[in-house]
């Protein structure tokens, strides 16, 4: 379950991105601030949700006395950290390479 919260997760932040990529050629519209907020909220809550599944996943496998207690945590501590694709590196751009990009003519 926490793996598809997790899945759900970069979804959320990837349609952040793209709301944000969008209000920097148009920074009034409302819409698209509203559903950067809407975005922000969720990202939230699903981290939280992620986080509760997780400890109570662990607090279950203390008091069965079970192994993979390292295991739970080092998820937990995953759910918080940035995947790679959040982290903004270089990149070497080839011919027919796919991007997404906010065109300048009509913000789309």
């Amino acid at each position: 379950m926490a793996e598809d919260l997790q899945g759900n997760l970069q979804n959320y932040k990837l349609q952040l991105q793209q709301v944000e990529a969008a209000l920097t050629t148009d920074p009034t519209n409302e819409e698209l601030l509203k559903l950067k907020v809407d975005l922000e909220e969720v990202i939230e809550l699903t981290r939280d949700l992620i986080k509760t599944q997780l400890l109570e996943l662990k607090a279950a496998e203390n008091s069965a006395g079970g192994s993979k207690v390292e295991d739970v945590t080092t998820k937990l501590l995953a759910a918080e950290q940035p995947q790679e694709e959040e982290i903004c590196t270089k990149r070497d751009w080839k011919v027919g390479d796919k991007c997404l990009a906010v065109w300048s003519e009509d913000g789309q």
